[in-house]
C-alpha cells in the first residue's frame, strides 16, 4: 500500500525515452491526436505482479514558468506473469506447454503429503472478467 522505488513498487517512466527492452520499464507515443494521446506502457519482465496505479505527469510552459499537470488514470494497470515472453522467468518454448499450463480454463490441483496425496479439479475462467481480478483480489 505505500508505493517505493527501493522496492520497485514506484516507477517514473519518461515517455519516448528507450531503450525498448523487455528488461526495462519503457512507454511510447502510439498515437498523437488533436484531442490527446495513445500511450504504450510496457513493464518490464522481471516486474512484481499485480495491480498498479498509473499517474501521468505533463508540463506546459506559461510565460513565467512552467506549468505541471497530474492525471490520475481510474483504471488499474494488471501485470502478470508473461509465458510467451523470453525474459520472463516463466518463459514457455513450446506451443504444447502453452496450451496446456496457460490457455486451459480447467486444471487439477494436487494438495496434500507425498503420503497422503489428493487432488481437485479447478475451473479457472479465466477468460472471464472475474477469472482475470480474482487472482487479484487473493493477492
Amino acid at each position: 500500500d505505500s508505493p517505493a522505488p527501493g522496492l520497485d513498487t514506484h516507477v517514473h517512466v519518461e515517455l519516448n525515452k528507450g531503450p525498448y527492452e523487455d528488461k526495462l520499464w519503457w512507454c511510447k507515443t502510439e498515437e498523437n491526436g488533436e484531442c490527446g494521446l495513445i500511450l504504450s506502457l510496457h513493464p518490464p519482465a522481471d516486474c512484481i505482479i499485480g495491480e498498479w496505479d498509473i499517474f501521468v505527469k505533463t508540463s506546459a510552459p506559461s510565460d513565467e514558468s512552467v506549468n505541471y499537470y497530474l492525471y490520475d488514470h481510474n483504471s488499474p494497470f494488471y501485470v502478470l506473469f508473461n509465458p510467451w515472453c523470453e525474459a520472463d522467468q516463466v518463459y514457455l518454448d513450446s506451443a504444447d506447454l502453452l496450451e496446456d499450463y496457460v490457455l486451459n480454463e480447467s486444471l487439477t490441483i494436487f494438495v496434500g503429503t507425498k503420503e497422503q496425496l489428493n487432488y481437485k479439479h479447478w475451473y479457472t475462467g479465466q477468460n472471464s472478467t472475474y477469472g482475470f481480478c480474482r487472482p487479484f483480489q487473493i493477492v
